[in-house]
């Protein structure tokens, strides 16, 4: 009761909450809104209070919450989120173009996940550790492909000396530890990390 009190007060702040209202006169609607509310500070207080405009509407499609999405349907949605801010080379700044971008896609797929499971779509653990880590993958997949794409606008791409003398492209794998590699994370998982590239070199450019 003290979040659903709390949600109405920050709704009636929102310049569109006419608009919005509509929603809420569906009962399955404020039955999500309620069992959400009802189940976790944390999904309140981190998300749906920080997060409205970007969250909101995952709550009122409960429609789309039955099915699940796939890793690659998760990879073709990111992709086209990224497209409209990220067609042609950027280059690189404090605060690169694609990241607000990308952390509200994550954000946003992370909670429908959680409202998967605590409406009782995901029965079974594994399915639930199964769709966060299938979305961290995606994820942790498509940064590093961006920040390298930014470093190599910079600085060029890194080489190692190969035989006679010969510039060889240095590779890098991005390794998932812990529960991340074990496909078994939760609501509270860190992203353990391991970086394993080819060897020590030089950049082609400055």
């Amino acid at each position: 009761m003290l979040h659903f009190g709390e949600f109405i007060s920050e709704f009636l702040k929102r310049p569109n909450w006419t608009d919005e209202l509509a929603s809420l006169e569906r009962p399955e609607v404020l039955n999500a809104l309620a069992r959400l509310l009802g189940v976790s500070d944390f999904l309140w207080d981190d998300f749906l209070r920080m997060q409205h405009a970007n969250l909101f509407p995952v709550v009122q499609d409960v429609d789309a919450l039955t099915t699940s999405k796939s890793r690659s349907q998760l990879q073709s949605a990111l992709e086209a989120t990224l497209r409209q801010v990220h067609s042609g080379p950027q280059v690189p700044s404090e605060q690169a173009p694609w990241i607000e971008t990308l952390n509200a896609f994550k954000d946003r797929e992370m909670f429908r996940i959680d409202m998967r499971h605590i409406l009782g779509h995901t029965r079974e653990f594994w399915e639930f550790a199964s769709e966060l880590t299938d979305l961290t993958e995606v994820v942790v997949n498509s940064v590093f492909h961006l920040c390298h794409e930014d470093l190599r606008l910079v600085h060029g791409s890194p080489c190692l000396e190969g035989p006679a003398g010969k510039q060889l492209v240095s590779q890098m794998s991005v390794i998932g530890l812990g529960k991340f590699g074990g496909s078994e994370m939760g609501f509270a998982s860190d992203i353990e990390l391991m970086f394993i590239y080819a060897g020590n070199g030089q950049t082609t450019g400055p």
